[in-house]
């Protein structure tokens, strides 16, 4: 499949209106706020119209066990993009949204429903986060996560964790391999900062570079499976019939060091 070629979104930031990055607390270049969310509504409990719940179960549970791509992204509901450009900076960031599911107990595994759509909607690209060091010299630079609570007002879910299941970085470019930026990130934590998300060193990074979270640049199915929610039982128990949310704030500095900002002047 033909990479993902999205260089084009750093060229249009400059005419993309507010409506964009509406309700972002931060829009800049090097810090991007978006989202995580789910949603739980009540579940049957077995009543009429049946369900997995249905029929009763014995004490703790018995022992059954190519075509070309459209050039303009439009990012939102699946991710967020900075008011202003500059030579290092974040292009596009994702918003997680893990869906509308009905309360259970017991441990839960929540696909990623996001997608970054083109401007008529034709293509669903998978979630992915990019990033553009025009800055010369392959200085090297730093993206970073901070969270907050998973949280329903004053209700967390405090075990609760993203997991990486799928990441790919990309070049927009043929032949840069090399220089590509690093991640061993598998998984995001909430209410956690200075999560290292993707890393280049020295003599790496230059040009733009996308981290695909999925095994594929174009979504085909409604959820996708390269990231999900992972809710264990502890929390499951304690879900309410509400919207849970999390602000991400993605962070990117010049260097390997959280020490050194690197917002334009």
């Amino acid at each position: 499949m033909k990479k993902i070629n999205l260089l084009v979104v750093a060229t249009i930031l400059g005419s993309m209106t507010g409506s964009l990055v509406a309700g972002a607390a931060n829009v800049s270049p090097t810090k991007l706020d978006t989202e995580g969310h789910v949603k739980f509504h009540p579940g049957n409990g077995g009543g009429e119209g049946g369900g997995e719940n249905e029929k009763p179960t014995p004490p703790g549970g018995g022992g059954e066990g190519e075509n070309e791509k459209p050039e303009v992204i439009v990012p939102n509901p699946g991710g967020n993009t900075p008011e202003t450009s500059g030579p290092l900076m974040i292009n596009l960031a994702p918003n997680f949204d893990f869906g509308d599911h009905e309360i259970k107990v017991g441990a839960m595994s929540l696909e990623n429903e996001s997608v970054i759509k083109s401007k008529d909607d034709a293509v669903n690209y998978t979630s992915y986060v990019q990033v553009t060091d025009v800055r010369g010299g392959q200085k090297g630079w730093t993206l970073s996560l901070d969270t907050t609570a998973l949280a329903s007002g004053d209700d967390s879910l405090d075990a609760t964790y993203i997991k990486v299941n799928d990441k790919r970085i990309v070049s927009n470019n043929e032949g840069l391999e090399i220089f590509a930026p690093s991640s061993s990130v598998d998984k995001i934590e909430f209410n956690k900062k200075g999560q290292e998300i993707m890393t280049a060193d020295a003599q790496k990074g230059g040009g733009t570079w996308s981290m695909v979270f999925g095994k594929e640049d174009i979504q085909s199915t409604q959820s996708n499976s390269g990231v999900t929610l992972e809710i264990p039982a502890t929390d499951s128990i304690k879900v309410a019939a509400s919207d849970y949310t999390s602000t991400l704030t993605w962070n990117l500095t010049g260097g390997t060091s959280f020490a050194k900002a690197a917002t334009p002047a």
